[in-house]
């Protein structure tokens, strides 16, 4: 699940290994060029995409000279026309982020420009030699808790959720104010999300991992089936999800004798056979202004009533909730919402969340028109949000269902099926994570 607190991406374009060629003259004849790699292209790249495409970073291939710049040119183009990259998915004009990737309309013209003017070089000089930005990471590291051991995932098993306990090293009540993962074997890791146990709740846990034969135990569906209420979630990563600070001045409480439960999802279907094992890092401190959590939102009848239903074969399915959360969320009281993130698998299109006040007045949180389970974002708004008791929190989300939108197995597209929810990669859910403050 998708439900981190600052995340931003800045990649570019899948690399010249894609078999791009050199990239054309196409300029008019005699047509002195209006843009040139050093003085106007450049500084993009180097502001908006060299930060990840860089040795050691996600970005796949490397942009930060003129030769492989120019090489990949006509990729390039499509990619940022298209807003494939930057992988920033939230749309423009819905609400405003802190780490917020995307370029502009004019920067898009401008790379467009320098690759039909025949992608001009220009004069070196002319570089303004920006860095490019490291992308989001936690200010300090405090702890890093890793898998006691190597996993390997079990035979003829496609979805295995697997959850193992870590002991949490704070002798005195603290408070989790940055998280980030180590990801270790990434053709297996779906996702992962990290809870607490609390100390009076530890040996319920410690009981499932002993009547559990292997390493971990198996937790399909949450922590510890029933005992999964006595849990807080803490943090989680899905591909494309980076590290951060909490928002400032607050973070997650955590007493001492607590376990961290690590609930991994691994998923078999791209597993290069490595076993995996993959760590948390995080940033403690002992006190905060403002105690925070994250809280999960849904409708719950999609998750437990089998209303959300995606028929095989419909292209365009639509469910959508308007829900007033306050009572299990704040206790009936005014609450701030500080970042936001949303959830689907593979045939999601499009989702949103929002905030519909008394008034009637609706409010953008997050609108991703454009779904890709493979950047998974969170995003942290410029100003939180209040949330008033009375008010609505509302979630849209939409499928493709069709033939043409299916997954592959072994190279083959697998026929449609009826899909509602459920945690398998091949099912399909329709959630938000919200990280909150009572006020």
């Amino acid at each position: 699940m998708r439900s981190k607190t600052i995340v931003v991406g800045m990649s570019l374009a899948a690399c010249a290994l894609m078999g791009c060629g050199d990239s054309a003259d196409t300029s008019v004849a005699g047509a002195q060029p209006t843009t040139s790699y050093y003085r106007d292209v450049k500084p993009i790249f180097d502001r908006h995409c060299n930060g990840c495409h860089q040795p050691g970073q996600i970005g796949v291939g490397v942009f930060d000279d003129y030769g492989s710049a120019s090489l990949a040119a006509h990729l390039i183009q499509q990619q940022v026309e298209s807003r494939v990259m930057p992988p920033w998915l939230a749309a423009e004009g819905c609400n405003e982020y802190r780490y917020d990737a995307s370029l502009s309309e004019e920067q898009i013209a401008t790379i467009v420009s320098w690759v039909q003017e025949g992608t001009p070089e220009g004069d070196p000089a002319d570089d303004p030699k920006l860095t490019p930005p490291d992308p989001p990471q936690l200010s300090r590291i405090d702890h890093t808790l890793s898998l006691p051991a190597p996993y390997t995932l079990p035979a003829g098993v496609s979805d295995d959720y697997r959850c193992f306990l870590l002991d949490w090293p704070e002798s005195a009540t603290s408070f989790v104010t940055g998280f980030g993962v180590r990801a270790d074997n990434t053709t297996a890791v779906h996702h992962l999300i990290a809870y607490i146990a609390k100390p009076a709740d530890v040996a319920k846990y410690e009981a499932l991992d002993a009547a559990d034969a292997g390493p971990g135990y198996q937790c399909f569906g949450g922590p510890g089936g029933a005992t999964s209420v006595d849990t807080a979630f803490f943090g989680a990563w899905a591909p494309g999800v980076f590290d951060a600070d909490m928002p400032a001045g607050t973070g997650i409480r955590i007493e001492p004798g607590s376990k961290v439960i690590l609930q991994m999802h691994y998923n078999a279907v791209s597993w290069d056979g490595v076993p995996d094992q993959s760590a948390i890092v995080v940033k403690v401190d002992d006190s905060v202004s403002k105690e925070g959590k994250f809280e999960f939102f849904s409708k719950p009848e999609w998750v437990f009533g089998g209303k959300m239903t995606i028929p095989a074969g419909d292209p365009a399915v639509v469910h959508e909730a308007a829900i007033d959360p306050s009572q299990w969320m704040s206790n009936g009281k005014p609450f701030t919402i500080h970042t936001g993130g949303l959830h689907m698998h593979t045939r999601g299109t499009k989702a949103s969340l929002g905030v519909r006040h008394q008034g009637g007045q609706d409010e953008c949180l997050i609108d991703i028109p454009r779904w890709d389970f493979d950047w998974q974002f969170g995003y942290a708004f410029t100003e939180p949000v209040s949330f008033q008791p009375g008010d609505l929190l509302t979630l849209r989300c939409q499928w493709d269902n069709s033939p043409s939108n299916q997954p592959s197995i072994g190279g083959q597209p697998m026929p449609p099926q009826a899909l509602a929810w459920g945690d398998g990669t091949n099912d399909e859910m329709c959630l938000a994570t919200i990280y909150i403050t009572v006020d």
